[in-house]
Formats: structure tokens, sequence, C-alpha cells
């Protein structure tokens, strides 16, 4: 159903206005596409959100802009990773992992970095972790070390049970 507002006199008379309109030619179309183009782009440099392609993760690790790059996360690259690949001279296969000597995650200067697989790197860490928890040195309920922590100061067996039972632990 045509609308009363749009009738056909309506659309020849803004027509025949629009006709008259000066349109840009190509050449002006061009030359206004190259300058919005990398370094001739008057907002170059200056975009606020743009840290030079350089992402912190949720994890702590920097990321490096590299969308070429064959494991790349969304178009960047733990930059750990890119420094252990440029001393190696090839790239990492997915099994290996860079252990952090100092712990540091931003600090990726080569002195700092160890190339592991993922066993090796776990048993690093665990070796390194010697306490139970961070705030614990035991379960809360059952007073045991054995088994693995899990949260709130009960091991994982605890937990379970706490959840199963609707058990609430107050932490300490």
């Amino acid at each position: 159903m045509p609308c009363k507002h749009h009738s056909q006199e309506w659309k020849d008379r803004i027509s025949a206005k629009l006709t008259g309109r000066k349109m840009h030619s190509e050449e002006f179309k061009k030359r206004m596409s190259e300058m919005r183009k990398g370094k001739n782009n008057p907002a170059y440099g200056s975009k606020y959100r743009w840290k030079g392609g350089e992402l912190l993760s949720s994890s702590g690790y920097k990321l490096i802009y590299c969308p070429g790059h064959p494991s790349y996360k969304r178009k960047h690259v733990y930059e750990h990773r890119l420094v252990m690949e440029k001393h190696l001279g090839r790239y990492l296969r997915s099994q290996e992992v860079i252990h952090h000597i100092n712990g540091v995650k931003t600090d990726n200067r080569i002195e700092n970095l160890l190339l592991m697989t993922h066993s090796e790197h776990r048993h690093k860490h665990a070796v390194n972790n010697s306490k139970w928890s961070d705030k614990f040195d035991r379960c809360i309920r059952c007073h045991s070390s054995n088994n693995k922590h899990n949260a709130k100061g009960l091991c994982t067996r605890c937990y379970q049970y706490a959840k199963r039972h609707s058990v609430f632990y107050p932490s300490l």
C-alpha cells in the first residue's frame, strides 16, 4: 500500500531538486581516500585507544599485534613467545611453553625466559608452591594437607561435600 506522504508527485519534485546537486568527482573521492590512509591521515597517531599494538591480557601477559603469526590470538601474540621465537630462530610448537624465571609476567627479557614443555612447567610450579594454599596450611574441615586445595580453605573432597550438603564454612 503506497504511503500517502510519499506520492509519486512528491518523489518527482524531490528527484528534480536533487538532479542539480553537485556530487563529488571520482578524482576528489580518490584523493580523500588516500588522505585517510596511514601517515597522511590527520588523526594518525592520535587515536586515544591505540597503544602501539600492545595489550595486556586478563592474566597479566603482554600481547603484541601480529596478525600474520601462526599462533595468534585475535591478531595478537604473547610477547614472551615472540621474544623466544626470535632467540631460537623458529616458531614455537604448541606443546612448548615459556616460563618467567623471576615470576614477573611483563618482564620479557631473554635472560628471564625459559623454554619448557607443559609437564616440566607444571612440575616447576608444583615444586615452588610447597604451601597448601595462600591463606591456609591445611583443610579447615578435615585438617589434611594431602588432598588438593579447592576453595574457601577446603580440600577438593570437603568442598564437594559442602556443595552437596549446602554446608557453609566461613573463611578465617
